[in-house]
């Protein structure tokens, strides 16, 4: 890595078959107020018109690089090895950044000196570039500091990363198929103070594909994972990986046991985000994934009550029968509070079973509620 910096900004765009929006996304970048930059695309791998879409733009700032399709990883860090700037700044190829973006994060990182990662708040759009909700990012480091741990506060297109923070802690690691910008957001936060603007300087586009189960679970398990590493680096100064061990976090697949109920954690806690995905008819397909656990959570839970139901009914009728029959008289005190206490026990279950629906149900918004039952309604007919 040269440490004599050619150019203030080094944007980095990795792009597989994105011939839809990457006009939109190339034009949102070279018309930014902010002109001391260079614009590295990766075309990793595209077998659409995307690389003659790049290279019918004639602007000296876009170097374009043309690879097999290696996954974003390398991609990316294929991009960081060619950078010549001062600070590095993602863009993904469907999103938009607008005119001020890079303005408004120089500026930023060069008042505060410590910031070695920062953000912005962003807009949801669809397919059709029309707002559908708003992101409420924490701005501030010890807020971000404190909840990073447990979930990812940066989006991946809207960062700005100062280069000695790159420098100190490495690029994105492969071990991270998914998730890779999480990991590489929690080293930086080891060393840096780390900060998200309050403009909603970016625009992250929904797509209109439907996002598989297994990849929404891969996704949160290398999450997990890169946030059990931090756990291991705040214990005794490395992880796994820093140690070059070929197979990191032995017990990966223990640390995911619980992912699918984070996501419904995370949804019911960022009702916003859950709203970006179910407010079109096109994407209700993208939140089936998502939703999917919710109503299986559900179904699971009512088969439950239905369950204890018929336990508290038979052990009434147990109760019934002893009192009706001829040993009633003498049934033994012991084992009449033995019925009674089952049945306390039983009915204590169903209750707690019924607070956790409603607990679940109720705490998404009204807005979410609509198209969660509709889609719920589809799928437990399946």
């Amino acid at each position: 890595m040269t440490s004599s910096f050619m150019v203030t900004v080094s944007v980095i765009m990795s792009v597989h078959n994105g011939e839809r929006y990457i006009r939109e996304a190339i034009d949102s970048i070279i018309s930014q107020s902010f002109t001391d930059f260079e614009f590295i695309i990766i075309d990793d791998g595209s077998t659409d018109t995307t690389r003659a879409i790049v290279e019918a733009y004639h602007d000296d700032r876009i170097t374009l690089i043309h690879q097999k399709k290696e996954g974003l990883t390398k991609a990316l860090n294929k991009g960081i090895s060619l950078a010549r700037g001062r600070y590095i700044a993602r863009h993904d190829a469907d999103d938009v950044s607008k005119p001020e973006r890079l303005a408004k994060q120089v500026a930023y990182l060069e008042e505060n000196r410590d910031v070695g990662l920062l953000g912005t708040r962003f807009e949801f759009i669809d397919q059709s570039g029309e707002v559908i909700s708003r992101s409420m990012l924490q701005t501030e480091n010890d807020k971000l500091q404190e909840r990073l741990p447990k979930i990812n506060q940066f989006c991946h297109a809207s960062v700005m990363m100062r280069r000695e923070a790159i420098d100190k802690v490495g690029t994105y690691r492969e071990f991270f198929q998914y998730a890779q910008d999480y990991d590489l957001w929690l080293r930086i936060a080891e060393s840096f103070a780390i900060a998200n603007l309050p403009e909603m300087l970016v625009q992250y586009r929904v797509q209109d594909q439907a996002i598989s189960t297994s990849k929404i679970l891969l996704q949160s398990q290398f999450a997990c994972a890169a946030s059990k590493l931090a756990e291991q680096r705040r214990t005794t100064g490395y992880d796994d990986l820093d140690r070059g061990d070929p197979t990191p976090l032995p017990h990966f697949e223990e640390f995911s046991l619980n992912l699918q109920n984070k996501l419904v954690d995370h949804y019911c806690q960022n009702p916003l985000h859950l709203a970006a995905i179910v407010s079109t008819p096109t994407t209700a397909a993208d939140a089936k994934a998502i939703l999917e656990h919710i109503c299986l959570q559900r179904k699971a839970y009512e088969a439950e009550i239905r369950r204890l139901h018929q336990a508290l009914k038979q052990q009434s009728e147990v109760v019934d029968t002893k009192n009706k029959s001829p040993e009633g008289d003498t049934l033994k005190d012991a084992q009449l509070k033995e019925l009674g206490d089952l049945l306390k026990t039983k009915d204590l279950e169903l209750t707690e079973q019924r607070d956790r629906i409603k607990a679940l149900m109720g705490s998404l918004s009204w807005k979410i509620t609509k198209p969660l039952r509709a889609i719920c309604s589809t799928i437990t007919k399946k």
